[in-house]
């Protein structure tokens, strides 16, 4: 009782809303009443002689503001710039920007040795895009640097072409990052010779890698391809990244053990990583696998219990990782540990900015295809956390102006031995949290890692590989967090929670741009299916109101017994014009072409009876039969659907033979239902095979004495159906602006034909 009177009052307490009389329109009249406007168009022809106007363009080249508009859509730093406040905002971005600076460092060293890089080619990611991106950028707040997702997707381009001599001189000796051999790949079925790519280090193939990303995202900004990243779910992200976390924390591994691995390709290389590190575990280094505990452990301390006591305290996070490097650092270089315990380390570390190189451009055909999801991949992680904080802190970002200035800082970069840079969660966390306002502090940044890379990096070059490993895994932690969205997907949406799972499976047992075009695949066939069997309904009358609800939903809806309203959900397509047509039937339950097959064959019965008697031949024959059987079928396809029991055309007792007698009666009057509404609301857009489909489905239900209405279409879906030959006869007194109009223009058509 209690409960229904706290919702009868809040009933009560709702608004009232007072719908003003009006005449019930067609939709014809409607727009005659209201004086509907259609746009001009133009003929082919003279749009094109507009777009091609050289009178306008050389015009608008000339033009000041033309220019002075050009330069601000594509250096945004001039629309903050000048308005920037020393006094609000130089301090804060001052201290964000030494804070992402000192947590470049070890990310930046960590993410290079994920590519197969020299760690000191992520200090330079950390410099060089970054000073691109500060004046070609739309977003205030992202850290453009090294990201673990794209180092690990770089390094299957650089194990694949890049000779072995250079990838194992990185972390263990100071050789001369230029040498090249020969390299024969091991994986779990072959060996195959590839010393075609002798001559390339891992270097240059990141380089390349590089321009080529930078040349692919410039080419999709001016394409004004920005919103591309429609097709990469939330969903499909996380079960993407979380899958990337499993290759990255694997990759790490022969680092935490001190062991060596075989290089694996190919599906299930993952499953052979783990057996080798199975069956050879006995191998491992335990002084290696002590250091990597140690520092885990630390840092696991540091993040889950120093930082959220500081964090009330301090804005920024407790540097752990840059100690860890520090003091793994100078222990590493008192104990001798390369020499004494094999422990290898970064190594060799050039003093200095790198020269001005042009990469291999001959490479470019063998890395381009490792390059678009690295370039897509990138784009869509730096353009979700740009519009994170967009909606934070109220600015705009432009999606297509990102493209270009990730593109060009990319292709700027690769000149100075570069890899791909992508923005990074972690960092533009940190730099938003401790008072970042806007890109200035990518320039204080980038300022303190200029002075690192000169004089402070070569003191890295004993620095052990399994400190950054460990620095590496527990910075997965937070997408290893993410297997918990797997639970509220499944309670939210089936379908999404697999789409997560079969993206996930996907990379984690191939490669991991093969995993995301399994992911998108498995998510544009999920929107497929979502709009191919949308759920239909049949809609009835709130009492008392003009709200028509899923009668199957709300037991106050009332269903006319004439008069059936269907509802489908989804725009009406080739693809799911026959899941229409079948729904339709099955709701309505009269099914035109079978009603329509049921009085051909009828009639054929009828026919030859006539013709049998006519031949004077009075014996049952097989014609009987037939004719019988078609009366049976008959029968059976109205039951349950005529208008009452007083108007069957026989009695109870009555012979199926004697239907025949009855089939003057008209159609219409034989059946129940007389008209039917299709609810078009959400419909966005109808092609022609669906016009056709339509056309077809009202002609048919026209043969049984069945009026079928089309109500609520949006002015797109209308104006394409009056383009359609075959529609244009059926527009007069079939389409109505909303339900109700057709209701009661139908009801009455009903009540006058009674009282004829």
């Amino acid at each position: 009782m209690e409960t229904d009177s706290s919702n009868a009052n809040s009933i009560t307490n709702n608004v009232v809303i007072s719908l003003q009389q009006r005449p019930a329109f067609t939709q014809n009249d409607f727009r005659y009443q209201y004086q509907d406007v259609k746009p001009t168009e133009k003929n082919t022809i003279q749009a094109l002689i507009d777009v091609i106007s050289f009178q306008s363009i050389f015009i608008n080249i000339l033009s000041s503001h033309y220019w002075c508009h050009f330069a601000k859509q594509r250096l945004p730093i001039i629309n903050w710039i000048y308005n920037y406040s020393l006094m609000h905002n130089l301090l804060s971005d001052v201290i964000a920007g030494i804070t992402v600076g000192v947590m470049h460092i070890p990310q930046g060293m960590a993410y290079a040795m994920l590519a197969n890089v020299p760690p000191v080619m992520g200090l330079y990611v950390s410099l060089f895009p970054v000073i691109i991106y500060v004046f070609m950028g739309t977003s205030r707040h992202i850290s453009i640097g090294t990201f673990a997702v794209i180092c690990l997707m770089l390094s299957k381009s650089v194990d694949r072409l890049a000779s072995h001599a250079n990838k194992t001189s990185i972390g263990s000796s100071g050789s001369d990052m230029q040498t090249a051999s020969t390299f024969i790949y091991v994986n779990s079925t072959s060996a195959i010779d590839v010393s075609i790519y002798a001559n390339y280090t891992s270097v240059e193939v990141a380089v390349v890698v590089g321009f080529v990303v930078g040349i692919i995202q410039i080419l999709m900004g001016f394409l004004r391809l920005g919103s591309l990243t429609v097709f990469l779910s939330d969903t499909l992200i996380s079960g993407f990244t979380t899958g990337a976390a499993i290759h990255v924390f694997t990759s790490q591994v022969k680092n935490l053990f001190g062991m060596s691995i075989s290089l694996h390709k190919g599906p299930l290389k993952l499953v052979y990583v783990y057996l080798e590190i199975f069956f050879n575990i006995r191998n491992a280094n335990y002084t290696a696998v002590i250091i990597s505990a140690i520092t885990i452990g630390i840092l696991l301390f540091v993040s889950a219990i120093i930082n959220p006591l500081l964090k009330p305290k301090l804005n920024v996070p407790f540097p752990a990782e840059l100690i860890a490097i520090a003091s793994g650092t100078y222990i590493s270089y008192l104990m001798d540990l390369n020499v004494k315990y094999n422990i290898q380390t970064v190594g060799y570390i050039p003093t200095g900015l790198p020269s001005l190189k042009k990469p291999p451009f001959e490479l470019i055909p063998e890395v381009i295809q490792d390059s678009i999801p690295i370039a897509i991949i990138a784009f869509t992680i730096a353009l979700s956390m740009a519009k994170m904080f967009s909606t934070k802190h109220k600015y705009d970002i432009d999606a297509n102006q990102e493209l270009l200035a990730l593109g060009t800082a990319n292709l700027f970069s690769s000149f100075f031995s570069c890899f791909p840079c992508c923005a990074s969660l972690s960092r533009s966390l940190i730099q938003e949290a401790s008072g970042g306002k806007t890109q200035v502090a990518g320039l204080v940044s980038c300022a303190f890692l200029f002075t690192i890379i000169l004089v402070v990096s070569p003191l890295f070059e004993t620095l052990p590989n399994c400190i950054l490993s460990s620095i590496i895994v527990v910075a997965l932690i937070g997408m290893f967090r993410q297997f918990k969205e797997i639970e509220s997907l499944w309670k939210i949406s089936k379908l999404e929670c697999m789409i997560w799972i079969i993206t996930f499976t996907g990379v984690v047992f191939t490669e991991v741009d093969i995993g995301l075009a399994i992911g998108v695949t498995a998510s544009l066939l999920c929107v497929i299916l979502q709009t191919q069997r949308p759920y239909a309904c049949i809609l009835g009358q709130i009492n008392g109101t003009d709200l028509y609800m899923d009668v199957s939903k709300y037991k106050n809806a009332r269903e006319d017994d004439c008069i059936k309203i269907f509802r489908f959900p989804s725009s009406l397509y080739y693809a799911n014009r026959e899941n229409f047509c079948n729904e339709l039937y099955r709701l309505v339950g009269v099914n035109p072409q079978n009603m329509l097959s049921k009085y051909e064959k009828f009639n054929l019965a009828q026919q030859l009876e006539r013709n049998q008697r006519r031949s004077r031949k009075p014996t049952r024959s097989e014609s009987e039969e037939s004719m019988t059987t078609a009366a049976a079928d008959f029968e059976s396809s109205v039951e349950g659907i005529w208008t009452s029991s007083d108007e069957r055309p026989y009695n109870n007792g009555e012979s199926s033979n004697n239907i025949l007698a009855s089939t003057s009666l008209k159609r219409s009057v034989l059946l129940n239902v007389q008209h039917i509404i299709i609810d078009c609301s959400m419909w966005t857009f109808i092609d022609t095979s669906a016009i056709t489909s339509l056309v077809q489905v009202i002609n048919a239900y026209d043969e049984i004495g069945i009026n079928l209405h089309i109500v609520s279409c949006s002015d797109i879906v209308l104006e394409t159906m009056e383009k359609h030959p075959a529609f244009v006869k059926h527009l007069e007194m079939r389409i109505f602006p909303t339900i109700h109009d057709a209701m009661w223009i139908v009801n009455h058509s009903l009540m006058s034909r009674i009282e004829c």
